[in-house]
């Protein structure tokens, strides 16, 4: 920043160029606005009801004196100069004295709604760290809300996990899930009857294979007797004849040498009753979050 290096013994010299160095040398003060707002309330200028006080603003480069009154739409600058009879006579504008305030003008105006008010350096620090903090909290509660969602089928106890270690190693604050010992766990299906009840416990851990189980079909096979002789021609199916012949009963003849057969078939193996393949289980609903 410039100095005037007024306080000096000898007599200062006091002209017009050392005041124009004194108003330039404030005048630069002005650029600290530029930080604001091109339009900004540096201070003063509280509304109370429909009522603007004083204060000081800053508009485009310039600091001005802000005189308030009833608040409007438009900010305006206003000029008013005054004169001083010069030693050669003449009489020349000397002071131009400069304002903003409440009004219209068709050169010039400024929104009043566009005006800034900067908050102090101190209520700037305590915004900047109570955002921090905040920004933090919001970051942890979002990760909280989230572990939340994941813990709340286990917060009442109705989500069970596997867990690879023996009992005495379950950690603290879970404990065995004793409905699913010896069982599987198997999906709820609500269109099968078989599974459409939650919690329902069935199947067995062994079963046996019984006749019922077997299919309803017989086996077929060829009912044999023989005959007499092969010129015998009962009501037969097939026949086979023989390598030799044989005695027949009490030796009474020994032309037996042809087998002949009728088809047969047995029984029903079972009644093809289906056999029951389920482990011992228990019905759940798989669940995942969303």
């Amino acid at each position: 920043m410039n100095k005037v290096n007024i306080q000096q013994t000898g007599g200062f010299p006091l002209e017009t160029d050392t005041l124009k160095a004194l108003q330039d040398a404030y005048s630069m003060m002005q650029a600290f606005g530029e930080i604001l707002a091109p339009l900004a309330i540096i201070s003063g200028c509280q509304a109370t009801g429909n009522n603007v006080s004083n204060g000081i603003v800053y508009i485009n480069g310039e600091v001005l004196e802000f005189r308030g009154g009833a608040a409007s739409r438009y900010v305006v600058i206003r000029e008013e100069t005054e004169s001083r009879n010069f030693e050669n006579g003449e009489q020349k504008t000397v002071f131009i004295r400069r304002w903003a305030t409440f009004g219209e003008s068709v050169q010039q105006q400024y929104e009043w709604s566009e005006f800034y008010r900067n908050p102090s350096m101190q209520a700037l620090s305590t915004m900047i760290a109570n955002r921090v903090i905040w920004a933090d909290f919001n970051a942890l509660k979002n990760r909280v809300d989230q572990l939340e969602v994941f813990a709340r089928p286990f917060s009442n106890g109705n989500g069970a996990v596997l867990f690879l270690r023996p009992a005495n190693e379950i950690p603290e604050g879970w404990e065995e899930v004793t409905d699913l010992r010896g069982r599987m766990p198997l999906g709820w299906d609500p269109n099968d009857s078989q599974f459409n009840l939650v919690g329902r416990v069935s199947g067995v851990s062994k079963t046996y294979v019984e006749k019922r189980h077997l299919p309803p079909v017989g086996i077929p096979y060829k009912d044999a007797y023989m005959l007499e002789s092969a010129s015998s021609n009962p009501g037969v199916n097939g026949k086979i004849t023989l390598g030799q012949s044989y005695y027949g009963n009490n030796k009474a003849d020994h032309d037996n040498n042809t087998l002949y057969y009728r088809n047969a078939t047995t029984d029903p193996l079972g009644s093809g009753q289906a056999l029951d393949v389920l482990n011992p289980h228990r019905i759940v609903i798989f669940i995942k979050p969303i």
